[in-house]
Formats: structure tokens, sequence, C-alpha cells
């Protein structure tokens, strides 16, 4: 999960886009995702943590180069251990919502030199940032 457990009453805060530059294949064993852990109150537990352990329901993603996966971001995913040692380069982009963003987040920090438009889709208003 990329995100603080949630209780059950709680919105979901966070979606996950990769967008895979080198062709996922199961011999370089890719991302897995374990379905509908978006719903559970407490975490996994640790030992299906470690990329060379399987969860029973885990599906590993599959895909052509050019690629992109969405999924909710309180979703339990991981890499799983590279066997083939060929790339399998991904941008992973985090699209969290604006009510969400915390005071403590490393973004508090935006530049002033941002225009408010840019201010504002970061979560910051301009008396905000520092």
């Amino acid at each position: 999960m990329d995100w603080f457990q949630r209780a059950p009453s709680e919105p979901f805060s966070i979606v996950m886009a990769l967008w895979i530059l080198d062709e996922f294949t199961r011999d370089n064993r890719p991302t897995r995702l374990v379905p509908e852990s978006h719903l559970l109150t407490r975490p996994l537990p640790k030992t299906m943590q470690a990329p060379e352990n399987h969860h029973p329901d885990e599906k590993v993603i599959v895909a052509q180069a050019g690629s992109v996966l969405v999924f909710n971001g309180h979703l339990w995913h991981s890499g799983t251990r590279n066997r083939a040692n060929l790339p399998r380069r991904v941008l992973q982009i985090q699209f969290v919502a604006r009510e969400s963003i915390r005071t403590t987040d490393p973004l508090r920090n935006v530049p002033e030199r941002l225009p408010p438009a840019a201010q504002h889709l970061l979560g910051f208003s301009p008396a905000s940032v520092r």
C-alpha cells in the first residue's frame, strides 16, 4: 500500500499509475497486485511483503512496453524478484486527493515562483507556500 491504513468509512485517497517502459514478462517478475486488498482494514502480514513470497490471490502483471496500469493506491502491490536479469523499468506516478495532503509532506516547500494555478493543483494556496 502506498497510503496509511484507513477506516472503512474513510474515502480512498490515492490512485497509482505505472507507465511500463520495458515489457513485463513472467521471467522478469514484474509488479504483483492482490485484488480486493484495498478493502482490508489491516495490512497484509509482513511475510507476504518479501519479493520471493507469494500471496494466494496475487496477480502478476504481464504487459507490453508502453502499457499503463492504473489502480487504487490502497491496493496491496509490490515488485517481485527479477530472475531474468532483464530491465523492467517503470515510471510510477501517484495521484493524491488534494484534501488528503498533509502539512508534513515534502511538497510543503513548493517554490514561490510557481504560478497560483500550479500551486492549487499541488494542493497549496499561495499563503501556505514558504
